[in-house]
């Protein structure tokens, strides 16, 4: 809104300058079933099948500068969804 300064967020977006997206699942962040977590947050958990971590990248493993890391958003599910 140019008058007010406030911004009114497109649909799947939030924040003050609808600058991240949000999580899937109404009414709640991932249908309840899970944790809503940035980029950042879901690479620092990833595993393969033998649980050995995974990485975003090779010269510098999950550089924040190389990609959207807070701005987008996903789900981390609970075990069994």
């Amino acid at each position: 809104n140019h008058e007010t300064g406030i911004c009114g967020c497109a649909d799947g977006y939030e924040g003050a300058a609808c600058e991240y997206m949000r999580c899937p699942g109404n009414p709640f962040p991932c249908s309840g079933n899970g944790l809503c977590l940035t980029m950042i947050q879901l690479a620092a958990r990833a595993k393969d099948a033998n649980g050995i971590p995974l990485s975003y990248g090779t010269a510098i493993p999950n550089e924040p500068l190389q990609w959207d890391f807070d701005m987008i958003r996903g789900c981390d599910c609970s075990d069994g969804y």
